[in-house]
């Protein structure tokens, strides 16, 4: 402008740049808003999800109070190259490991190589029948686990299902397929046992035990005295070998991580310890160690409509 002196030009290019500056702080503002709105919505949904798997969690021990086995398991290769082993029918006739997970920690015990802790079997044809309704339990809360970035499962080789996929998914999915009609009833439970995040307890057990029957329990238990059968196979009717120890609180029979600050928490808390989150469990006398669990793990989380969940090979 060719009238303005310099002073005036000076001073009104210093005006733009102050209303340059101010538009793009409105900017960071609008965008650090938006970042803080998806914030608030990731915690909430987890915070959704742990108080689902605190119900489902508690739900378990409910119906399986007086089972004498690990409520969670989970089916590995033992040779951890195996291509195909989402699906456990492809497993048949091939060596596999059977482990199981600290219901109050999640924690997987391991040994001094760090290796999981459990029993080496050849997997039957018969797995289905055997282990089927066990598996599709345990799959109802590890599932859950998984997603809010609790449970860090050993996994073998990705590349048959991608490496951002929730595996428990397609674990569930598939064991679903596999059982058939049989996994119907169970599939009804499942939907029973997320429903008891809307109630407050006891009103879910009441709510629980109107929807599981006598059929159903038997199912169930049945199948669990085929997981006490790999433990009585393997001598160790105890499941000292999986890393997890006998706890009992008022009638309820448990197997938590074989640590004395975790037993103790059970005897004096009972089911009500299971379900709750890291910090809670510090509260009540976890260590870090217990709790931040796996430690080796690379575990990057997603939260979106589906939560991913990516981890290095156990």
């Amino acid at each position: 402008q060719p009238f303005l002196n310099r002073e005036e030009l000076q001073s009104q290019k210093f005006n733009e740049g102050l209303e340059n500056i101010d538009t793009k702080l409105d900017q960071a503002n609008e965008k650090l808003d938006q970042a803080n709105k998806k914030l608030d919505q990731t915690h909430k949904m987890l915070s959704e999800m742990q108080t689902e798997l605190a119900h489902v969690s508690r739900g378990v021990n409910n119906i399986l109070k007086g089972c004498h086995a690990p409520k969670l398991m989970y089916i590995i290769p033992e040779d951890p190259s195996v291509m195909d082993w989402i699906n456990l029918n492809a497993l048949v006739g091939e060596k596999v490991k059977v482990i199981f997970i600290c219901p109050v920690t999640l924690y997987i015990p391991r040994d001094g190589n760090n290796k999981p802790m459990g029993y080496s079997m050849e997997m039957p044809r018969n797995w289905v029948r055997k282990y089927g309704p066990a598996l599709k339990i345990s799959y109802e809360i590890l599932r859950i686990g998984f997603a809010v970035g609790r449970l860090f499962l050993p996994l073998p080789n990705l590349s048959s299902v991608g490496s951002s996929t929730n595996v428990m998914n397609v674990l569930n999915d598939n064991l679903v397929d596999y059982m058939g009609e049989g996994a119907l009833d169970l599939e009804e439970l499942a939907g029973v046992l997320g429903d008891r995040a809307t109630f407050d307890l006891p009103e879910a057990d009441e709510n629980l035990s109107k929807h599981v029957s006598k059929g159903m329990r038997k199912l169930i238990s049945t199948s669990y005295d085929e997981v006490k059968k790999i433990a009585k196979q393997n001598g160790d009717e105890d499941f000292l070998q999986t890393g997890l120890t006998k706890v009992v609180y008022n009638g309820h029979v448990e197997y938590v991580l074989n640590k004395s600050e975790i037993k103790n928490m059970y005897e004096k808390e009972g089911p009500s310890c299971i379900g709750l989150t890291p910090a809670e469990l510090q509260t009540l006398g976890a260590s870090d160690v217990v709790v931040k669990e796996d430690v080796g793990a690379n575990v990057d989380v997603e939260v979106n409509e589906d939560i991913v969940v990516k981890e290095d090979v156990g």
